[in-house]
């Protein structure tokens, strides 16, 4: 194959690319706009009912807080054990080998 020819496959190929992350990006953000305003009418609802929505955007703050903490425990514990069968492995592969 000809250079030329390599790198205008190389080029169109990229622009592909490129315009489905542009797409996927734009159509992530609206929906992620929606699920913003989806909680916002959640927590008035909840404020409402306690009196204070305050007390409820503070909850729910919480929740998500700890739902990410999980999340990103089960990451890096997947990580350390994919460690395990190599000549270094963490401690945590110790741990669980016991």
């Amino acid at each position: 194959m000809d250079s030329n020819t390599l790198s205008t496959v190389l080029t169109v190929g990229a622009l592909i690319i490129g315009l489905i992350l542009i797409l996927t990006l734009i159509r992530t953000l609206v929906r992620l706009g929606d699920e913003i305003a989806i909680v916002a009418i959640f927590i008035q609802a909840v404020g409402d009912l306690l009196g204070g929505s305050r007390i409820a955007l503070l909850g729910c703050a919480v929740i998500g807080l700890i739902c990410l903490g999980c999340s990103a425990a089960a990451v890096l514990s997947v990580i350390a054990l994919s460690t395990c069968g190599t000549a270094n492995p963490v401690q945590l592969c110790r741990l669980v080998g016991r």
